[in-house]
């Protein structure tokens, strides 16, 4: 399945029904702040998402909201015209407000999937040494310094994680701010 999952992302194909399946891993991995407690040096954020407030049931309604569209609109969300977006919230009991959040979630994913599948496998590892000094991958887990690094590296990318690391208190990087906030 991730290998034909690769092929569609190389052909710059990235439907909701992609990224129900990405959400649906992530729920069975214990939702966002499971991810991130199993991601060493990550520790910080979790706390900095369990104080900002995240809510982890944010994926379910995310999830709930690509339910309840047509196989067309999942195939196809940019055919989500105003009265689609009001029946496709509707159905999934919540507001437009959080269907143009999940819409602008898959543009980005649907963005960067192209990026990846255009960089292939051997492109992606290389970029994923590069943000630990050059290959730290290979030679096993990065250390303190190596992911401290890579915080940097990725503070410093548009749009990046900015309320990574350093003292950010209850920031959350942008990408994921109010996402999971609870209602």
């Amino acid at each position: 399945q991730a290998e034909r999952m690769m092929k569609r992302f190389q052909k710059g194909q990235f439907s909701m029904n992609d990224l129900k399946s990405q959400l649906a891993q992530m729920v069975e991995m214990g939702g966002m702040t499971g991810i991130m407690g199993m991601m060493p040096g990550m520790g910080k954020m979790k706390a900095q998402m369990e104080r900002a407030g995240f809510d982890d049931r944010v994926i379910r309604r995310q999830i709930a909201l690509i339910d309840s569209m047509t196989k067309q609109e999942r195939a196809n969300p940019r055919i989500l015209q105003a009265s689609r977006k009001k029946r496709v919230a509707a159905g999934a009991g919540l507001e437009v407000s959080d269907l143009n959040r999940l819409l602008k979630m898959h543009r980005q994913m649907s963005d960067m999937m192209k990026k990846v599948g255009r960089m292939g496998k051997r492109g992606m590892m290389n970029q994923l040494g590069g943000l630990f000094g050059g290959g730290a991958m290979a030679g096993g887990m990065p250390g303190k310094a190596e992911i401290e690094a890579a915080q940097r590296q990725l503070g410093q990318m548009p749009g990046g994680l900015a309320g990574i690391g350093g003292d950010a208190g209850d920031r959350l990087p942008p990408a994921i701010s109010g996402l999971g906030k609870k209602q």
